[in-house]
């Protein structure tokens, strides 16, 4: 499929837009784990965790500050090669999904990396205030 000049630049415009909407959310996610602020929105994973474990997440979350903001830096690198590809003409669509595999290898690896924080800083709390972290995720689900 051959996108015409117009539709190249709108769907262009379209992943500027998701990626400042994602680098914004990417943002505020990564500050409020990492800040000593109260938090009231976060990622999903960390809703209902309760106050006593906040600060051993917000530890575990510092503690892997940098490879956090390498692999954030690494999904803002494969949105760009995502937009490069778009805008070239003609449109090689085999290098466009290659380029959103990239994207997608650089979030699961990203996901990947939040998953594990959680499970480490899980092992490390004492079985009251993971039960209590427990009644947070049923919670979610209602």
């Amino acid at each position: 499929m051959t996108l015409s000049r117009r539709g190249r630049v709108g769907v262009g415009l379209l992943l500027t837009v998701s990626l400042a909407l994602n680098l914004i959310t990417a943002g505020v996610v990564v500050g409020r784990l990492v800040s000593d602020g109260p938090r009231h929105h976060g990622p999903h994973m960390l809703r209902g965790v309760p106050e006593s474990a906040r600060p051993a997440l917000r530890d575990a979350f510092k503690a892997h500050r940098d490879e956090m903001r390498a692999h954030i830096r690494g999904i803002r690198e494969a949105r760009a090669r995502i937009a490069d590809r778009i805008a070239s003409d003609p449109l090689d669509q085999a290098a466009l999904e290659a380029a959103f595999n990239e994207l997608a290898r650089r979030t699961d690896a990203m996901q990947a990396l939040t998953h594990r924080i959680v499970i480490e800083t899980a092992q490390n709390l004492p079985p009251d205030v993971r039960e209590g972290w427990r009644a947070g995720w049923g919670e979610r689900g209602r």
